[in-house]
């Protein structure tokens, strides 16, 4: 089961509160006197309810009265829980009225279906918890300062373990049956201690018949002899009544007796009480000394009061910084005198070649198209066949020196035949003349036909030859002077070849550009100096700021130091330490204090008047042996008184030595023999009596009558009266040792299991440091020692560990109580409180690791609890401060 919710109208100093609770790890974090342990008690009585009844001896009010609102409110609240199987419950409770409402999930009503307590109302909280409120308080219910058992705890706690164990009920109690059945035969049979009950008075009247009977068989024959025997009788009597009287006097020996021991033991505990005070008050005087040093040793180092560790780490990584940024600065200065070292010599080396500075940035390409322009002109160049045109004007003038002659011969065959033609007209032959005439024209045709075309190739390659001669010379021309151009940069340049031009003008654009880079390099470098400084000059300013606020430095001019900030830190540590200190010194003053009130109340106590310094209890002691003193002077004077008593029977034995016989035994002996000798006084004076009674009436007159019938009548029923009874003596002694046994075996069974969850709860709530752990049948706990190997009780180890070990019986036996029932919450207030930050953290890891299986309500006013928690469980814990 877990809660769910806790609403509060008014119980204590709380009033209107309303707390949501998660299912896991819950945090009820508050300062002291803030109100958890109230919240705590809130809860158990939610289930159980407050006791009433009358204020103690102290001064304590019972817890009704003790929680009633302080300022007047309603006394009352409200819880809602919800159980493993899903089912959810609202309970009301008026504390002021004492009623009670138990409401499901739908609200409806359902208080009627509980058993009712007179005193508390419905039990809703034994069926649906599983366990009455002592289980409860004895398990997953502890308080502060109570984690630890005492005697009667843990044999509650084992009797519970038995009950569960075997009958699945905590209220069916092995114990109270073992002392029923002892009451039943105390009561209706008896014991060897009794001498009232009825078998006790079924012997005495058969003892009496059976003497009755002897007497009445023989009292003829001791009828001579009877009045002797009532003078003795009368005798006896008369000598127990002294005897009696006597005894009576022993009774007040022992009184005072009782009252010397009671006195004695008293003294003893103030005595030791009254050391333990004064010890503890040196102690107080002396802390309280020490929290003055300390406080005025702290003054000195106030200036720190607002800083810690997290400031110490924030300056440090502040300072380192600004060394790094010093340094880095430094290194940042020698590589810009190396950068301009470098860039100096490179100048000059560039200065010696100025050349290709004065060329220009494009001198390269320009060379390179001077060269190529050349090389395309002398290919231009190339392309003008000149000699082939010479050939070919040569080949056509030649051809036209016959086209010439030809022409000549033509002309003077023409003429040649004219003449003729003019011959045969006047009768020389005509045609042949004709023919000849035509022929001769024709080749003259031709020829004239074959001179033009020949002079017009004559003229065109004449033209062609001009035209390409003067291309040629002014190409040879641009190459003679592109030349010339690119030999004088070639000479400026000292280069031999174009190649060689361009590999040195390679080589110093190369220079030029790692110039460039060094000046951006260079550059930067100034620049990131400069950022450097101003991040320096940031940090400084800042850092001497807070160490001159701190008191560290006088003023915040100049650079801060390494023992600037040492001395930082040890000022916030000194403060820190000292803090701690005081804090220390402060928890133990207020133990001390709380102690001494202890020890101030078990003496109010054990005196049983109120003590409330050492001087009363020195006082206390002062009167206690006074009263010692007057109580062994009435010893004396009752012992007197009893000697005188006894001096008048010198004979008897009875009477011989019976101071000293009750004197020196111990009290309850001397009283036990003193019951017993009472009892046996009495008995026989009893007897005594009654045979003097029955002798007298006897001496009186005896007849003959039906009395020893009726004695053997009464006998024999008594006799059956008498083995009934010894049936019945017989079966109670058979059921309580069946019991018996029966509750060893059952704690046989249970103590493997609860010994084996205890050892692993205590192994991992102390870091694995104790890893074999185990409780006897009495349920003493006990370890093997870590650095001994030895089994050791628990009470040897530190006060902190012993707390982990009863924290861990207690969360194993909730486990083995609640086994098959509801998985309970754990509810702990302020049960870290002797436990080291490992312990803390061992067990809070435990706990958060528990909170998965069921509710764990942790009450704290430790800040270190609540960081250690978050650290662990981070926001899967619920917070709810106070």
């Amino acid at each position: 089961m877990h809660i769910e919710k806790l609403e509060i109208g008014g119980f204590g100093k709380l009033k209107d509160v309303s707390i949501c609770l998660s299912k896991g790890l819950n945090v009820i974090y508050g300062a002291n006197e803030s109100g958890k342990s109230t919240l705590q008690l809130f809860i158990k009585a939610m289930f159980y309810g407050l006791k009433g009844g009358r204020t103690s001896r102290d001064g304590t009010p019972p817890p009704l009265k003790k929680y009633r609102p302080w300022t007047g409110e309603e006394y009352r609240g409200a819880i809602h829980y919800k159980l493993d199987n899903g089912q959810a419950y609202r309970v009301e409770r008026n504390f002021g009225s004492g009623s009670v409402k138990v409401f499901d999930s739908s609200f409806s009503d359902i208080t009627g279906s509980f058993d009712l307590s007179r005193d508390r109302g419905p039990l809703f909280a034994e069926r649906h918890l599983g366990m009455s409120e002592e289980c409860f308080e004895r398990t997953v219910f502890v308080e502060q300062l109570e984690t630890r058992l005492d005697d009667s705890g843990r044999k509650e706690l084992l009797n519970r373990l038995t009950n569960i164990t075997q009958t699945g009920f905590d209220d069916i109690s092995f114990r109270k049956a073992q002392e029923a059945l002892k009451e039943a035969l105390k009561i209706n049979v008896g014991t060897e201690k009794t001498s009232v009950r009825p078998l006790d008075r079924i012997n005495a009247r058969l003892k009496e018949l059976e003497t009755l009977k002897a007497e009445l068989e023989n009292k003829r024959k001791r009828l001579i002899s009877m009045e002797e025997d009532r003078v003795r009788t009368a005798s006896l009597a008369e000598k127990l009544k002294n005897k009696r009287m006597i005894l009576e006097k022993i009774r007040d020996l022992l009184e005072i007796r009782k009252k010397l021991v009671a006195g004695e033991r008293i003294l003893e505990k103030l005595k030791t009480l009254a050391l333990e005070a004064d010890s503890v008050n040196n102690a107080l005087e002396e802390i309280r000394r020490a929290i003055d040093e300390a406080a005025t040793c702290r003054m000195k180092f106030s200036g720190f009061a607002s800083y810690d560790e997290d400031h110490i780490e924030q300056l440090t990584i502040e300072f380192d910084r600004l060394q790094n940024l010093i340094r880095t600065n430094e290194k940042l200065r020698l590589e810009i005198e190396e950068k301009k070292d470098l860039i100096s010599g490179m100048e000059k080396e560039l200065k010696n070649a100025g050349v290709f500075s004065a060329l220009g940035a494009d001198a390269e390409n320009y060379v390179s198209a001077l060269k190529k322009e050349i090389e395309n002109l002398k290919e231009q160049l190339n392309g003008y066949d000149c000699e082939r045109i010479r050939q070919s004007l040569k080949d056509a003038q030649k051809s036209l020196v016959p086209v010439y002659v030809g022409i000549a011969f033509s002309a003077v065959f023409v003429l040649i035949f004219l003449g003729y033609a003019l011959a045969v007209r006047t009768g020389w032959g005509a045609n042949s003349a004709y023919a000849a005439s035509i022929l001769s024209s024709g080749v003259f045709i031709f020829s004239l036909f074959r001179k033009a075309r020949l002079s017009r190739k004559i003229s065109q390659l004449t033209g062609m030859e001009k035209m390409f001669l003067e291309s040629a010379r002014s190409i040879e021309e641009s190459i003679s002077k592109r030349q010339q151009e690119l030999d004088s940069i070639l000479l400026k340049a000292g280069a031999e070849s174009v190649e060689d031009f361009l590999g040195k003008r390679a080589l110093y654009n190369k220079s030029v550009q790692t110039v460039n880079n060094l000046y951006s390099e260079l550059y930067r470098l100034e620049n990131s100096v400069s950022e450097n400084n101003r991040s320096i000059e940031d940090i400084n300013g800042k850092l001497a700021l807070k160490l001159y606020e701190c008191g560290v430095l006088s003023g915040t001019d100049g650079l801060v130091r390494e023992e600037d900030v040492i001395a930082f830190k040890n000022g916030v540590r000194s403060f820190r330490m000292l803090t701690h200190q005081l804090e220390t010194a402060d928890e133990r003053r207020k133990n001390l204090k709380t102690q001494l009130e202890r020890i101030y109340m078990t003496s109010s106590e054990v005196a049983g008047f109120e003590l409330n310094s050492v001087a009363a209890l020195k006082a206390a002691v002062c009167q206690t042996e006074g009263d010692i003193t007057k109580l062994k002077s009435k010893l004396d004077e009752c012992v007197k008184d009893i000697l005188e008593a006894c001096e008048a029977y010198p004979d008897e034995e009875d009477f011989k030595g019976i101071p000293e016989r009750y004197s020196n035994q111990d009290v309850e002996r001397a009283e036990k023999l003193l019951r017993e000798a009472c009892a046996r006084n009495e008995e026989d004076l009893k007897n005594a009596v009654l045979r003097l009674k029955e002798l007298e009436v006897l001496l009186e007159g005896f007849q003959d009558d039906d009395s020893i019938q009726k004695a053997e009548e009464e006998i024999e029923r008594l006799q059956l009266s008498k083995r009934r009874l010894e049936d019945i003596a017989f079966s109670l002694k058979t059921a309580m040792d069946v019991l018996t046994e029966a509750s060893l075996e059952i704690q046989r069974q249970f103590a493997p299991a609860l010994n084996q969850r205890m050892n692993y709860i205590a192994s991992r709530i102390t870091g694995g440091r104790y890893k074999d752990t185990r409780a006897d049948n009495d349920l003493y706990i006990r370890t093997l020692s870590p650095e001994t190997g030895e089994v050791v009780s628990v009470s040897m180890l530190s006060g902190g560990t012993v707390d982990q070990m009863y924290l861990a019986m207690r969360l194993s036996a909730a486990e083995i109580i609640n086994m098959g029932g509801e998985s309970l919450p754990i509810v702990l207030d302020e049960a870290f409180s002797q436990y080291d930050d490992d312990r803390a953290r061992h067990t809070i890891e435990y706990l958060a690791e528990l909170s998965f299986q069921r509710q764990v309500l942790l009450f704290t006013c430790k800040a270190r609890e609540v960081e250690i928690i978050k650290e662990i469980c981070g926001n899967g814990a619920n917070y709810v401060f106070l």
